[in-house]
């Protein structure tokens, strides 16, 4: 799309605002990736956003990714239980 926004303000946009809050060591594959990035940018330069067909497969990763932590998490948290939690339990 078109901005109205010189080389040489794109130059600082990238360099000044999104250098600092896109570490390469901050990348995370389903939910900090080049898309976000793109979104922001977009955002930032006043053009349309992406389609959201774009981040789609990311953000069903990142929801499927989200319920395999909460069920680990659960498992996790019966097997603290049953290994000596306290009493109560039905045996």
């Amino acid at each position: 799309g078109d901005t109205r926004f010189g080389e040489k303000e794109i130059e600082w946009l990238i360099a000044g605002e999104l250098a600092g809050r896109w570490p390469g060591s901050g990348y995370d594959l389903l939910r900090r990736n080049c898309c976000h990035f793109c979104e922001e940018f977009a955002e930032l330069l006043g053009v349309r956003s992406l389609p959201p067909w774009m981040s789609s497969l990311a953000k069903t990763g990142a929801s499927l990714a989200d319920t395999a932590d909460r069920i680990s998490q659960f498992k996790e948290e019966l097997t603290r239980e049953r290994s000596g939690g306290g009493g109560g339990g039905n045996n």
